[in-house]
């Protein structure tokens, strides 16, 4: 994994208050699930949430916006440290 990726990582994944609501974080969160939910854990696109943030996240995707917004929070992060086309080879969806 590289670098900045890992920086990125390690404050999502190992935080211990929520991305959304800074409240304590609970659950972690991949953020590309599906058939990519084993190449989120793989690349280090998980992130620490609350229950209720994480409840909304899935519940109501839409209107909470969460999903799409981390989905291009990583997408982001993963392209600075590697390319777009790895991205594309890898998750096979543009979220940016």
């Amino acid at each position: 994994m590289g670098k900045k990726v890992e920086c990125i990582h390690k404050r999502l994944y190992d935080g211990v208050f929520c991305i959304e609501c800074g409240g304590t974080a609970t659950e972690r969160h991949h953020v590309i699930e599906g058939k990519n939910r084993a190449n989120s854990e793989r690349w280090g696109l998980t992130i620490m949430m609350c229950r209720k943030c994480h409840d909304k996240l899935h519940f109501d995707p839409k209107e909470s916006g969460m999903a799409e917004k981390y989905k291009k929070m990583a997408q982001m992060a993963f392209e600075y440290e590697f390319d777009h086309e790895l991205w594309m080879e890898i998750f096979g969806r543009n979220y940016i």
